[in-house]
């Protein structure tokens, strides 16, 4: 990126336009600014020299606040810097009205639908995968993957599969935990320190403590382990709580994957193109089962386990990047030489 969190702080350069993805990215990630009065002044004034600057502003809407623990710093740095904005990306309609709620500076805003595209797809050995992972051969896995925040629904996974009374499936969950008991600390410290260590730990946990349907990674994910975790997957389950967009609904249905999800915020949007995948009401853990149950039908109809491969081709071609990158820019264009033209 040419601008960067560094150079939107401190520098004179001046961008054809300014992009903003995550607000939180600016003051709390790898730039740890003082959350005080003195921090949101500097956004304010950044801000302002880039709009006086003629820069347009873009931001995407990806959450309300920060995933955790949000503040009361946050929710005005994010009204600061979404009431900014010149142009607000959404992933679907349903977050517009969310926005203008929850923000509503951002009526003045110019809102436009770009789809979140496609993560590209690594092929991996299936029946390597589903060995690595222990996941047996006659069952469907059902992934739940990523870091295990709160809003994901990690323990509202546990109830859900716990009730899903199917014999024929495998809850295959990984991702780092967010609770950090004593035997989370160990799996931690001993991943990061043992690598090897940590593996032959891993698959003694899965021998003598895993059901047979059950499979728990507690672990952080290098971007090359994602292609055989998926290849070891047939479903991707999401069990959030809440939230607007998900990475992880793309990442499953880039691999060709069902996937069962809630029916938040853009979530349905973003599966558009794609037939496989099923829906249950928030927090309902029956409503849940429900929805496996049925995937499950859908599947003993047309695959065995470790062979659910689907064709992705017309939800690529409705959810491409060129897609989104091209209504950024055509915005953009349009508000340069409506406001930006004298």
């Amino acid at each position: 990126m040419i601008l960067d969190v560094q150079n939107f702080l401190f520098s004179d350069f001046l961008p054809t336009f300014l992009h903003i993805q995550w607000p939180e990215a600016i003051y709390k990630w790898r730039h740890k600014l003082p959350m005080e009065e003195c921090t949101l002044t500097l956004l304010s004034e950044r801000l302002e020299y880039y709009k006086t600057n003629k820069v347009p502003i873009v931001c995407t809407f990806h959450n309300k606040l920060p995933h955790s623990n949000p503040s009361k710093f946050d929710q005005r740095a994010y009204e600061l810097i979404y009431g900014e904005a010149d142009i607000i990306v959404h992933h679907g309609e349903n977050s517009i009205k969310l926005i203008k709620e929850e923000f509503p500076a951002t009526t003045k805003s110019k809102h436009i639908i770009c789809p979140h595209g496609p993560y590209t797809k690594i092929p991996y050995s299936s029946q390597g995968a589903r060995q690595k992972y222990k996941i047996p051969n006659q069952k469907f896995s059902f992934l739940f993957f990523g870091r295990m925040r709160k809003n994901k629904g990690v323990n509202f996974a546990g109830s859900v599969f716990q009730n899903f009374k199917n014999k024929q499936h495998c809850f295959f969950s990984v991702g780092p935990s967010q609770h950090k008991n004593i035997l989370a600390k160990f799996e931690e410290k001993t991943e990061k320190a043992t690598p090897t260590l940590y593996q032959n730990y891993s698959i003694l946990k899965q021998k003598f403590f895993a059901s047979e349907n059950k499979r728990i990674f507690h672990k952080s994910i290098l971007p090359s382990e994602i292609p055989e975790i998926m290849a070891a997957s047939d479903v991707v389950f999401l069990g959030h709580l809440d939230g607007i967009n998900s990475g992880v609904l793309a990442l499953g249905i880039s691999y060709g994957k069902p996937v069962v999800f809630p029916n938040l915020g853009n979530f349905q949007e973003q599966a558009k193109g794609w037939e496989w995948y099923e829906v249950y009401e928030p927090g309902n853990i029956e409503s849940a089962v429900s929805a496996l149950n049925r995937m499950m039908k859908r599947l003993n109809n047309n695959f065995s386990p470790g062979q659910v491969i689907i064709d992705n081709t017309k939800w690529y071609d409705l959810n491409s990047w060129d897609i989104h990158v091209d209504r950024i820019q055509s915005t953009i264009k349009k508000i340069v030489n409506s406001n930006y033209s004298s």
